[in-house]
């Protein structure tokens, strides 16, 4: 009744809002094309880019004057040969154009931890998928470290950094005022995406303004939900099995059993069991499945020790997987050098004389045994992946297996001999002080202090370069002893020295998690040594330290410590 009206109503209704029974190309086309500009604008966080419903209607209206059905429709397009007439070019739906220089800033992909991983966009400010969606296979999730998670995007990194700044306690940030020059000088000078944005930060402004700021002052709970990576598990099929801007999606993900029928053709294809020398394939660091949707699976060969010789495995798990194949590959080599390694256990075997001193250690043959798994791991736990490297690798190491245990043989003896005399020293004492409860106390403390130093594992639990220092820390426990009898408030004024360091060495301890970067690892290790160093530097100065040390060094380091994550 008014063919105007119709028309109106069916380009609004079915070309351009899609209400058709029938989708035709040049539809799907127009749309696609509305969607790519409409990902623009969700990643420069405007609403300006995409033509408004008036001019995609007076584009139709153009071409298709008197058309208002669907019959009416086809028939205009089979006698245009064709439907191009119909299909929009983004000049025709972008009302402006972006800066490409900025939608650059604005990745399909970012990289975590040396993986990179597919993002999308949305503006939607309040909504809980507002910002940047990671799309992570849970298989990679463990894997994804904590350092790299509080970056985002370049094209909201300076607005991050902003933000982060102004949510800084007063004290740290009334000293970055004006904060646009900081942040400015920031974006010139300061390595990205290298550590941890926060210890990133703190590293650079206290190199370049002066200011200690600890990683831990930093608040992001405070900084705008767009401004943190938002993290979206996924399963092989590519469904979203948690998500959510805290990085607790990923231990709170159900995840993927390695047993289940969509690993089982890869499993079949690589995993081996009971070997004894390289007999397999080169091995690569990940395999990919494809999964549903373009999702992508990596899954990790890897060995693993064995009950019969090392197992080839696949992990769903990076670290683990890299965790186990240098035990693994270990293993490989015990079996293929065996005859080399019996050997060496025989040569090893501790003379009566020290068996006494073995019993602290579960006894000579224990300490043998460990011995001999201690020179398998120096010098063959290595990440090896070829044959033709494993086979290269053990021509260069297969002489230095007796040699490097007679290394260790040499060092462990030595810290065996130490600890029994300290420990027949605290022994002699005790019965002189049986009414002494203050004495009997530190004494019992002494004990306890050789114990943590030297545990029954300390074969396998130290470097053998740091294992060569224990000695020296025995003997350290043992002046204060003798000291400590006949001096004890002495010794209790130089304990509370250095329990201040221990205190914080538990401090830090208790803040590593399975996120914490490798380099804060590191360092927590590193100040441990220092404080034993320092222990020495307090109740055995003749003893002599083999690196500076002081309550300013130890403060120094564990400030350092703190700006990392």
């Amino acid at each position: 009744v008014d063919p105007q009206a119709a028309e109106d109503i069916f380009i609004q209704s079915a070309l351009i809002q899609g209400d058709v029974k029938t989708v035709l190309p040049f539809m799907e086309h127009n749309w696609s094309l509305t969607e790519q500009i409409r990902d623009k604008e969700n990643r420069i966080r405007r609403r300006d880019l995409l033509a408004g419903e008036a001019d995609m209607t007076a584009f139709y209206k153009e071409r298709l004057s008197g058309i208002y059905d669907m019959a009416a429709l086809k028939k205009k397009i089979r006698d245009a040969g064709s439907d191009d007439f119909l299909r929009m070019s983004e000049a025709d739906l972008m009302a402006s154009d972006p800066d490409p220089e900025e939608l650059a800033l604005y990745p399909d992909n970012i990289a975590l931890g040396g993986q990179s991983f597919y993002c999308t966009y949305e503006f939607n400010p309040g909504g809980a998928d507002d910002g940047v969606t990671v799309r992570i296979p849970a298989s990679a999730a463990g894997q994804v470290p904590r350092q790299s998670t509080d970056w985002v995007v370049p094209g909201l990194l300076e607005e991050k950094i902003t933000s982060l700044i102004r949510n800084l306690p007063k004290a740290f940030r009334r000293k970055l005022v004006p904060v646009s020059d900081t942040v400015s000088k920031i974006m010139k000078k300061m390595p990205m995406y290298e550590d941890s944005l926060v210890a990133s930060l703190s590293k650079f402004i206290y190199d370049a303004f002066g200011i200690d700021i600890p990683a831990s002052a930093w608040n992001e709970s405070d900084v705008a939900d767009h401004l943190k990576l938002r993290f979206c598990v996924t399963d092989p099929y590519g469904k979203e099995l948690s998500a959510g801007r805290d990085r607790s999606v990923f231990s709170g993900a159900p995840g993927v059993q390695m047993d289940s029928g969509y690993f089982q053709k890869e499993k079949n294809r690589w995993e081996k069991t009971g070997l004894t020398e390289w007999q397999i394939p080169d091995l690569p660091g990940t395999v990919t499945v494809s999964g549903h949707n373009r999702q992508t699976w990596p899954l990790y060969p890897a060995l693993t020790p064995g009950q019969k010789g090392a197992d080839l495995k696949l992990f769903s798990g990076r670290h683990e997987a890299e965790k186990n194949h240098k035990d693994g590959v270990a293993c490989l080599y015990a079996n293929y050098f065996a005859k080399a390694f019996r050997h060496l256990r025989r040569g090893l075997a501790l003379p009566a004389s020290v068996k006494e001193q073995a019993m602290y250690f579960g006894g000579a043959d224990a300490v043998a045994d460990s011995m001999v798994k201690k020179v398998q791991t120096d010098l063959f736990a290595v990440n090896i992946r070829t044959g033709q490297d494993f086979y290269a690798h053990g021509e260069k190491c297969v002489n230095r297996i007796m040699e490097r245990g007679l290394e260790i043989q040499k060092t462990v003896l030595h810290v065996l001999r130490v600890y029994h005399n300290t420990r027949q020293q605290i022994y002699r004492l005790e019965p002189g002080y049986q009414k002494a409860e203050p004495t009997l106390l530190f004494l019992d403390q002494m004990r306890k202090r050789l114990w943590r130093l030297v545990p029954e594992n300390f074969i396998q639990l130290y470097e053998l370069e740091r294992m060569a220092h224990l000695p020296r820390y025995v003997e350290a426990i043992g002046l204060r002893v003798q000291r400590g009898v006949n001096d004890p408030d002495k010794d209790s004024t130089k304990a509370q020295r250095l329990a201040v360091f221990e205190s914080i060495l538990e401090e830090l301890i208790s803040s590593l998690d399975e996120f914490s970067s490798e380099e804060k690892r590191k360092q927590v290790e590193a100040f441990f040594w220092m404080i034993r160093e320092f222990e020495v530097s307090l109740f055995a100065q003749e003893l002599k330290t083999v690196i500076p040390v002081s309550e300013k060094r130890l403060q120094k380091m564990y400030q350092e410590i703190k700006r990392l994550l």
